[in-house]
């Protein structure tokens, strides 16, 4: 495991495990499965426009809304959890 350490690059992707080496925790093939993610989202960014919205408040007709508010609320989850975490985090020997 302390190879994994030694190959990081500085790019974002460098966390995502390399799926060209046979791993047997890799469940999938991760790059295709961004890049594919990546189009998805592109695309359903890009069709917003085209959708009738039926939303009570005009900011709901931004184009782009819903995906922001989306962006925004798993940000703000993952903020929550690590803050979480800091306030129930215990020793590492709480139980001794």
């Amino acid at each position: 495991m302390g190879n994994r350490n030694s190959k990081r690059k500085s790019s974002l992707h460098s966390q995502v495990p390399d799926c060209e080496v046979s791993n047997s925790n890799s469940l999938f093939n991760c790059k295709p499965f961004l890049l594919t993610l990546y189009i998805f989202s592109a695309l359903i960014v890009a069709l917003d426009p085209l959708v009738h919205k039926h939303g009570p408040f005009e900011i709901e007709h931004l184009w782009g809304f819903y995906a922001l508010c989306g962006f925004l609320a798993c940000v703000s989850l993952v903020i929550g959890a690590i803050f979480l975490n800091s306030m129930l985090l215990q020793p590492e020997d709480y139980y001794d």
